[in-house]
């Protein structure tokens, strides 16, 4: 069976070492954000403790090779389906965090008005990130 954790991680020329195959497909599994406390409980056994220097740099890896984004309000990571088809250069990512069920929606929308604003006052940012708290259709539904 192939390892889809490890052919994600080859095709976007990232190292396909242990602790990233590991904490890749556990995000890529995922129904809702982990936190990386959470990643190293489900990959210790009583045989072999995860450190958290391993999941962090894990992590690090894949954040920087685009593969699962920070979510900063809630301290947590979830795997990037987007990135199979890439993000546009003239575009940003929203997620809308549903602060009933955790899940979390990814959405790509044109430069914002915020963003061509900091730019033409010669801002330049270095990270964007965009988080819309909130409740989901579904749980809005079982109201």
């Amino acid at each position: 069976m192939p390892n889809k954790a490890k052919n994600t991680l080859e095709q976007h020329g990232l190292r396909a070492t242990e602790p990233r195959i590991a904490v890749l497909k556990l995000l890529q599994e995922a129904d809702k954000p982990m936190k990386a406390y959470d990643l190293i409980e489900k990959l210790s056994t009583p045989e072999h403790e995860v450190k958290p220097p391993t999941v962090y740099r894990a992590l690090e890896a894949l954040e920087e090779g685009g593969l699962v984004h920070k979510l900063e309000s809630i301290n947590s990571y979830v795997y990037c389906h987007e990135h199979e088809h890439g993000h546009a250069q003239s575009s940003e990512v929203v997620f809308a965090i549903c602060d009933n069920c955790d899940k979390v929606t990814e959405f790509e929308q044109d430069k914002s008005r915020l963003t061509s604003a900091l730019q033409k006052e010669g801002f330049v940012p270095s990270r964007k990130v965009f988080e819309v708290h909130g409740e989901c259709s579904d749980c809005k539904d079982h109201e």
